[in-house]
């Protein structure tokens, strides 16, 4: 008999978020407010690339 889990995630995009999210306080990006907006954005474009499969290893 074999287990199957199932991975509840909502969306690609949240996860995204997420993770931008995370990457983004653990870098400090919030020290400097006046790149932080652009910083934010170019992660969270950069990690729904890579949840939606497109970023190689």
């Amino acid at each position: 008999m074999s287990e199957q889990s199932e991975l509840k995630v909502a969306s690609k995009e949240s996860v995204a978020l997420e993770m931008a999210m995370d990457i983004a306080n653990r870098e400090k990006f919030y020290d400097d407010s006046s790149t932080y907006r652009k910083k934010l954005l170019d992660l969270y474009a950069e990690c729904l690339y890579a949840t939606n499969g497109y970023r190689e290893v």
